[in-house]
């Protein structure tokens, strides 16, 4: 008799129904090169921002929906590894990962290409992995984004804001991302949950959902969540701490996938000056992007500005706290991003003295003069590509010399490779070869990418874009 008032009460007084539910986890597995200054902390930081994103709902948006029942837990420590690459396309570190580091399902860059120009935020296909550039800039959007597309979610819209419309543009899986832009739907969280990858760990315990429910509950009371003036509010926060226009701040300040070029090119005259104060400032987590626009949309005399990135020494050291950690990720993100840009600025004024910038650090002593030896060898990879997007006559007499220098050199390089991978056989641990030492030549994935990379960006409609004043 007792226990037929008990279960009335206890249902009671339980803040959840105690019902079956599951809870669908998304284990990452990070991998990253050395040269990344980021801890499992800084991941967990992210992951929980992402988590809290996808529990809360905007009642100003009136059609947005919590997805409570999705978590992305970081499942073991960060794995670092030396043969995954800084910076690259994101074929080339798929290739990497499913080499050195395949029990991984998340690269972290410093600097990625997606596609045909960088510089890129982050990358995905369906499946795995995804790849992100370490950059502080609204990273929980970032990851959630590209695990996005990696469940098989497409952009919910590629036009312009404008023109989309906010029940597009105001998702998280909008081309373009930004503080405003968390808005999900049922077929996003959907996703989410019928993916059949296989580091979605479904979990139906009810005691963990009654849990999980309860935890956003508190997510959504705590979130920062946008109000319907959220866009304007945002871009003005923007501006306000960067010294960009509100049209610059939109484009600068949201990481993007791919370089937006017709947003860039239809940026004012009064805009383009807000992007060279900004970076006549102190370095920030938009400088990757800053220089990219400003190539895009600068003169031949911007080229000081472009470079500017190189003007500051990244911090080296173990003791680094968060900040500094989050500011060392953001200058070499930066600084890697200038090769391309010099080699934008080239090909759209004509100039050739950004070329001569770029000639000298395809010299591997010359590129760990500029940005430290930990990254000589992306930077030098990087200014080779600079050297294809400019594509002056300058540049092709240069590109030429140094891709037969390293054909060269990567004929005596694999024959020393192949050495010591025969005598690894026998341990069965070919993840132990280490580099011989000072060859440092463009993987053969590069040098192929680079070759087509000229002729890439005229197929896509790219080489008038570029040209285009």
């Amino acid at each position: 008799r007792y226990a037929a008032t008990l279960v009335p009460i206890f249902m009671l007084v339980m803040p959840v129904p105690l019902w079956p539910a599951t809870v669908y986890e998304h284990k990452l597995r990070v991998v990253a090169n050395p040269g990344i200054p980021i801890t499992d902390d800084d991941v967990d930081k992210i992951l929980d921002a992402a988590n809290r994103t996808l529990a809360a709902r905007d009642a100003a948006l009136g059609w947005d929906i919590a997805c409570s029942q999705i978590r992305l837990v970081r499942d073991g420590s960060i794995k670092k590894h030396s043969k995954i690459g800084l910076a690259g396309s994101y074929k080339t570190l798929q290739d990497q990962l499913t080499t050195w580091r395949p029990e991984a399902n998340v690269i972290v860059a410093a600097q990625l290409n997606c596609g045909v120009l960088g510089p890129s935020s982050g990358c995905s296909m369906p499946g795995e992995p995804l790849v992100v550039v370490a950059q502080s800039n609204l990273p929980e959007l970032l990851w959630l984004h590209e695990r996005g597309h990696g469940v098989g979610l497409s952009h919910s819209s590629d036009l312009l804001a404008a023109t989309a419309g906010p029940e597009l543009a105001r998702r998280f899986m909008f081309w373009q991302l930004g503080k405003d832009r968390t808005g999900k739907k049922t077929g996003e969280c959907e996703a989410f949950e019928k993916s059949n990858l296989a580091s979605i760990s479904r979990r139906g315990s009810p005691f963990r959902a009654a849990l999980m429910a309860s935890d956003s509950s508190l997510i959504q009371a705590n979130q920062d969540v946008a109000p319907p003036s959220a866009k304007v509010d945002a871009v003005s926060s923007a501006t306000l701490h960067t010294n960009l226009s509100d049209a610059a701040a939109s484009i600068v300040t949201s990481p993007w996938e791919q370089v937006p070029v017709e947003a860039i090119r239809a940026l004012s005259t009064e805009d383009v000056e807000s992007v060279r104060t900004h970076l006549k400032g102190s370095p920030s987590a938009f400088w990757a992007q800053a220089v990219t626009v400003l190539a895009l949309r600068g003169t031949a005399d911007d080229e000081a500005l472009v470079k500017r990135p190189f003007s500051y020494r990244l911090p080296e050291g173990d003791g680094l706290n968060t900040d500094q950690r989050a500011e060392a990720r953001d200058l070499l993100g930066a600084q890697l991003a200038v090769p391309v840009a010099l080699g934008i600025l080239a090909k759209s004024t004509g100039a050739e003295q950004p070329v001569e910038s770029l000639s000298p650090l395809t010299r591997i002593e010359k590129a760990a003069e500029v940005i430290g030896p930990a990254a000589a060898v992306a930077l030098r990879t990087e200014a080779l590509i600079g050297l294809a997007v400019a594509d002056t006559p300058t540049a092709r007499l240069a590109l030429d010399a140094n891709l037969i220098a390293a054909t060269s050199r990567a004929a005596v390089s694999r024959q020393r490779t192949n050495r010591y991978l025969d005598r690894l056989k026998s341990l069965k641990t070919p993840w132990m070869l280490q580099s011989n030492g000072a060859v440092a030549e463009v993987t053969d994935l590069e040098e192929q990418r680079i070759v087509n990379l000229r002729a890439l960006i005229r197929l896509e409609g790219l080489d008038a874009a570029l040209t285009k004043r």
